[in-house]
């Protein structure tokens, strides 16, 4: 797709609107809430950046695991313990100069000890003890008693604090102790059940509270109080401050993982205590930080965060390391806020000075800078304790790729509608350029057809030695000439998606042996070994289209024995079993011995016109056009071609078609054309010269009266007035066409109740289009030029022909003898019926003949091994080959040529002997049964 017109700068302008309506559209999302899973989505994103390692020494945990109540069971019995128990804990707790001592316990039901425990608290004490928060109740009575506030509300005017309907506080007496020293340990978890963040203060009627990591903080500095700044929503309590959110809240930066917090057990700070595990390294973790004593044994404390679990004992010491390490992460200012948002505005104004709304560029360069964002915002997180407005940054990023989007599809429209133009100006060229391929070729194989015919006809005469070869010469070079003609065609037909598949049920291994009998004679001339190598695992029929297939192969096994100078060419087909590849598709390899193909030439081989080396042509001859058809033939089918070599070597070309299964199909042998009645009256419409000689010459022996018009309209004349028994239509004539002048010999029929006259259309127009375009016209069939003698005799003979005469076996009779033979693997009667000219009557006898010679066979071959006489033996092998090929039997002539090749070589023939003999026994039990079935018209 190409870009919209116009220099840089007005493309630029053009597209200015897609940076422009992003950033209209954070603007309208800013000023809207954030949705809850988004915000905790982004929250938990931030959340990842972790706890500052600094901040983590500032608090440590002693924890009433199960093994420290356990080890204290028998000095303070079952947990919960009485107050007293916790009195020498607090004391050494003081002298070994913990800065604050605050119990994540609740001691909400008077026990004994509380009267022990209480002078250990009030001002000055740095101890903190817990309050918790109900979901249901009412505030206590002693709850609104004047002087219960540890809190000025004066100083904290606007704070927003979390309301709760009603707080459990510690026993009466320890509250009268502790006076302000109580923080509330419950904290509200999100919509998803998560706790992100702590409020700084809790309601219960008009009574504030701090959280306990704050009351702790105040705790630890004598004489601080708790103040609230509402015009740029900060705390200060005492030397320290932090931000809060709009409804007051704090977010805890959490570590990697739980345990991060130091943690001493109970039951050794205990014994410490009690003066019997006391040390210096002891004391030297306590001194200076704030303890946080609690219980992982009760059940219960556990948190989800967005880390996972955390006890709450470590969550409250956590958010007291953040608090007094300054690590509480802030918001970002105005500045940082819109350099941020500038950053995520790179992709779309990218796209606007691009001036070409390319998606893959905007994604990548939108990928590049949520990386860059996510990056900074985490660094921001982790070292300088700053919030990155993601939700923005997000918000402008995902509107710049949805405008973009929209004009991406406005520029596809844009480009769809100039490519309709030009599609429309291709199909009109594709048209002219069929017509003149059509054009070029009628008036290439017109003067064809009469060259070729012509040899023909010079081949049944007379000819002394030279004049022979130069004949040999004509035809080969006519031949060649016609094979590119067909060849361009088949291109032709491929590039403009009019060559169809014509799938039907066939046997896959004779398909296999005609191809290589095709080559056989080739490959004898030059010594070569054919080889057939077919997986026993393969159906024995299949659907797929038998002529294209075999095209591919035919193609394939010529380049091979035209290539290969010695050694031999292999076929192997397996059931492919590649990566992928589908249940019924089939591998086809064909490997030679021969010059090989040099690695820089591999990928050339497959363009039209071309091959791997110009020498090539000069020596070997050919278009180049070969396996450009058959690449383009295996991708029809549904399958894939490639190609190994090396120079020297050899090559081996694979493809893969697919095959599905197929139930066995009856073969019938058809019948071969009725022969030409002799003194027909034919109508002959052709304008050139060369054609009307080239079929005078033909049917010169059949003694038929043929008449010669140059038009369509002299034919149409010369019919009305005669009665003929057949009409040759050439098609492009002038004055009127034969398409024109079949039609209206067609009308005239029709309306005169005429008998219809056979029509058979001579046209050098061979495209699949071209006959159906002289059928839909009324002809009864269509020769394309140039056309053999046989074709014409063959058409001549299925619509002006006679049955053939008495004194054999009919068609009729020898069928079912011959469809049995059909059936038989290993056999193509109707390549050995082709030829013969379908001549079944010349087959039974030959067929006959045969069965004796093959009877025999094997006892011969022997003797003359036994003998040592090896010319002897090849010959009989060479004759057997002769005789299966003969009668169609390709797997047994093909296991005699490798017999054959092997004798002549002089290698090793106990295999390929035991193959041929192999065949042989498999070939003669369906030979007897065809002569049985045949009857007494065979010798």
């Amino acid at each position: 797709m190409t870009g919209a017109p116009g220099p840089p700068a007005q493309r630029s302008a053009a597209l200015a609107w897609v940076p422009g309506g992003a950033l209209l559209v954070a603007l309208a999302v800013a000023l809207a809430p954030v949705p809850p899973r988004a915000a905790a989505w982004l929250a938990d994103l931030s959340a990842w950046s972790g706890a500052p390692a600094s901040g983590l020494q500032q608090a440590v945990v002693i924890d009433l695991d199960e093994a420290s109540l356990q080890g204290l069971r028998a000095e303070l019995g079952s947990w919960p313990y009485g107050r007293d128990a916790y009195v020498p804990v607090v004391r050494y707790l003081q002298g070994a100069g913990a800065r604050v001592v605050a119990f994540n316990l609740l001691f909400a039901d008077p026990r004994p000890g509380d009267a022990t425990l209480a002078p250990l608290l009030g001002p000055g004490s740095h101890v903190v003890l817990a309050a918790a928060g109900q979901r249901s109740g009412s505030a206590s009575e002693s709850a609104v008693r004047p002087g219960r506030n540890a809190l000025a509300p004066r100083a904290l005017q606007g704070a927003a604090a979390f309301a709760w309907p009603a707080l459990v506080w510690p026993t009466e007496t320890l509250r009268a102790a502790a006076r302000d020293g109580v923080g509330v340990i419950s904290a509200p978890l999100d919509a998803d059940g998560v706790l992100r963040r702590l409020p700084v203060l809790h309601r219960e009627a008009q009574t504030l509270v701090p959280a306990l990591p704050v009351a702790a903080l105040l705790a630890a500095q004598p004489g601080a109080a708790l103040s609230f700044d509402a015009t740029s929503d900060r705390y200060r309590a005492g030397q320290y401050t932090w931000a809060v959110d709009n409804e007051g809240n704090f977010r805890v930066p959490l570590p990697e993982s739980a345990g991060a917090v130091a943690s001493l057990p109970f039951a050794d700070v205990y014994r410490a205590a009690t003066g019997r595990g006391d040390s210096a390294a002891l004391r030297a973790k306590l001194r200076g930080r704030a303890v946080f004593i609690g219980s992982t044994a009760a059940g219960g404390d556990s948190v989800p965060t967005p880390r996972g679990m955390l006890s709450g004992t470590e969550l409250q010491a956590l958010a007291y390391a953040a608090l007094a390490s300054g690590s509480v992460p802030q918001p970002a200012g105005a500045a940082l806020t819109a350099l941020l948002l500038a950053l995520a505005l790179v992709p779309a104004a990218g796209t606007a000075w691009r001036g070409r709304p390319t998606l893959a560029w905007h994604l990548g360069a939108l990928l590049l800078t949520a990386a860059v964002l996510l990056a900074a915002g985490l660094a921001m997180a982790t070292h300088w304790h700053v919030d990155v407005p993601l939700a923005g940054c997000a918000t402008v990023l995902a509107a710049g790729l949805a405008l973009t989007a929209l004009a991406h599809a406005r520029a596809v429209r844009a480009a769809q509608r100039q490519l309709d133009i030009e599609r429309a100006g291709a199909a009109a060229a594709a048209r002219a350029k069929n017509e003149f391929l059509a054009n070029v070729s009628h008036e290439i194989r017109t003067p064809l057809s009469a060259m070729l015919g012509i040899s023909e006809l010079l081949a049944e005469s007379p000819l002394h030695e030279e004049q022979r070869a130069q004949l040999e010469v004509l035809r080969n070079a006519g031949g060649n000439l016609a094979a590119l003609i067909n060849d361009l065609l088949d291109l032709a037909r491929i590039d403009a998606g009019r060559l169809a598949l014509d799938v039907e049920p066939f046997e896959l291994r004779p398909l296999l042996l005609r191809q290589m009998a095709l080559v056989s004679v080739g490959a004898e001339r030059k010594g070569l070994r054919l080889t057939l190598d077919v997986a026993d695992n393969l159906p024995a029929w299949v659907r797929g289209d038998a002529k294209r297939l075999g095209q591919v192969l035919l193609n394939l096994l010529g380049n091979a024995v035209k290539f290969t100078r010695e050694g031999g060419i292999t076929v192997v087909v397996r059931r492919d079993v590649s990566p992928g590849a589908a249940s019924d598709s089939a591998h086809f390899e064909v490997r030679d011995t021969g010059m090989g193909i040099a690695p820089a030439q591999r990928d050339k081989i497959f363009e039209p016109f071309t091959q791997a080396d110009s020498s090539v042509t000069r020596e070997f001859g050919g278009s180049g056009l070969g396996l450009t058809i058959t690449q383009r033939l295996v991708l029809l089918m549904g399958g894939r071609i490639d190609v190994q070599s090396q120079q020297g070597v050899g090559s081996a070309f694979s493809f893969t078609a697919r095959l599905p299964a197929t139930a066995a199909a009856v073969a019938v042998a058809a019948a071969p054309a009725p022969a030409v009645r002799r003194g027909l009256r034919i109508l002959l419409a052709e304008d050139q010269p060369a054609n009307i000689y080239l079929v005078q010459a033909m049917l010169r022996d059949g003694e038929h009266a043929i008449d010669v018009v140059g038009n369509g309209q002299e034919a149409i004349e010369r019919w009305r007035d005669g009665h003929y028994d057949v009409l040759l239509m050439d098609l492009q004539m002038p004055l009127r066409d034969g398409l024109s002048a079949t039609r209206e010999i067609r009308r005239l029929e029709a309306a005169s109740g005429r008998p219809p006259t056979p029509v058979l259309a001579l046209s050098a127009n061979a495209f699949d289009s071209d006959v159906a375009q002289s059928l839909a016209a009324g002809c009864n069939a269509h020769l394309s030029k140039p056309f053999s003698k046989a074709e014409l005799l063959n058409a001549l003979g299925h619509h002006a022909g006679t049955p053939a005469t008495a004194g054999g076996p009919t068609a009729t009779e020898l069928a079912p003898a011959l469809a049995q033979l059909a059936r038989t693997s290993g056999f193509d009667v109707p390549l050995a019926l082709q030829r013969l000219g379908g001549d079944q009557r010349l087959y039974s006898k030959v067929l006959g003949q045969a069965l004796i010679a093959l009877e025999v066979w094997r006892e011969r071959f022997v003797l003359a091994c036994e003998a040592h006489d090896m010319v002897t033996a090849q010959r009989a092998a060479h004759d057997l080959k002769s005789m299966a090929a003969t009668l169609g039997a390709q797997s047994l002539s093909l296991a005699a040529l490798g017999l054959e090749a092997a004798l002549r070589e002089g290698r090793p023939r106990a295999d390929a002997e035991a193959a041929a003999s192999s065949a042989l026994e498999t070939a003669l039990p369906a030979l007897r049964r065809a002569v049985a079935s045949a009857g007494p018209g065979l010798p």
